[in-house]
């Protein structure tokens, strides 16, 4: 098959073209064959030419690309139904920073019937708050709680699971002990920085089947690398470690893992559809007992992370920020003071 040449160049901004050195022909501009003996034969003009009457130049041919089928989004099974008939509604609180991009990944791993996968949204909530000496998450915990009480009203018949990330974990565990009435089918946290001395007991009676051992329905991810619920623990003062170094309490299962090729694991491991699919989807779709990690606790830490584990140097990292806060708020009227004096 032959091209023109005006029409093949009409390929070249596309990008899927192939750049080839032909002949041309010199009556009607068409690129020409080689034919065994050396002459040159023009389709177009039905003529013959010797190398020397013909010009040789760049031209683009369409490319063939295999290119990877296009995404189809999976229909929505529940669209339609009745909001009674719902039977499960997943809740996904995200942490500090971010207002949530790893949700719509996970909800989509997360499709079943009769389920409802919703995101919960508190606002960003940046690390100068997470790390200020007073206890800034009342309206962020707040908002949580209202938005727990409007699922349920939406969805009065289905059981209520969460999936927590960092500070979302903290916020989730606020929002039970401020609402009493607030009860969970199932828990997964993941990178937590909520108080991993905390005392699961006292919600045992609001989470689960109240048959089962809570630890059923309570699992906490942790990165085998993560050091950001240390840091979070040495440097704030309202937070814990549970990401890390996981729950104290056998009312919880404490899971460690690494990345897929063994390498550390870390703050934002869990957010891809592979992890979600093997480790959370059969837990809260299914009831199917939690498969272990692929780690252990610390295994990827460093020494000045693993340091950060005692009490007693937590203390000093708070007493320090403590200090540098206490300069930053002395230095304001100072800062005004003097830009006072040197504009007066």
């Amino acid at each position: 098959m032959t091209f023109a040449k005006c029409q093949t160049r009409l390929f070249a901004p596309s990008g899927a073209v192939l750049k080839k050195r032909c002949a041309i022909c010199p009556t009607d501009d068409m690129v020409v064959e080689e034919e065994q003996d050396g002459a040159f034969t023009c389709d177009g003009c039905d003529r013959n030419f010797n190398s020397d009457e013909v010009s040789f130049e760049d031209v683009y041919f369409p490319k063939t690309l295999k290119l990877p089928p296009p995404t189809v989004e999976t229909p929505n099974d529940n669209y339609g139904i009745s909001r009674k008939a719902y039977e499960h509604v997943i809740v996904m609180v995200h942490g500090i920073r971010d207002v949530g991009a790893w949700q719509k990944t996970v909800s989509s791993a997360l499709a079943a019937p009769k389920t409802e996968v919703v995101q919960f949204r508190f606002g960003l909530y940046p690390a100068i708050k997470f790390l200020f000496p007073r206890n800034l998450s009342g309206p962020a915990v707040q908002r949580v709680v209202e938005k727990f009480r409007d699922v349920k009203a939406e969805y009065p018949n289905a059981k209520i699971s969460v999936i927590a990330h960092s500070f979302g974990t903290y916020v989730v565990l606020k929002a039970l002990e401020k609402d009493l009435n607030l009860r969970l089918w199932k828990i997964v946290f993941c990178g937590s920085v909520a108080n991993d001395q905390i005392r699961w007991v006292k919600f045992k009676n609001r989470i689960g089947d109240g048959e089962r051992p809570t630890r059923d329905f309570v699992v906490n991810d942790c990165g085998t690398g993560d050091v950001w619920p240390i840091f979070g623990s040495a440097f704030g003062w309202h937070y814990g470690m549970a990401g890390a170094t996981g729950f104290s309490e056998e009312m919880v299962l404490n899971r460690f893992h690494k990345k897929p090729d063994g390498t550390s694991g870390g703050h934002g491991l869990y957010f891809d559809s592979e992890f979600v699919t093997k480790y959370w989807k059969p837990f809260l779709i299914d009831d199917i007992a939690p498969l272990a990690g692929t780690g252990s606790q610390g295994e990827h830490l460093g020494f000045f992370a693993k340091v950060l584990y005692h009490g007693w140097l937590r203390w000093i990292c708070r007493l320090t920020a403590l200090l540098v806060w206490f300069a930053l708020i002395a230095a304001i009227p100072l800062a005004g003071w003097l830009l006072y004096r040197c504009c007066f």
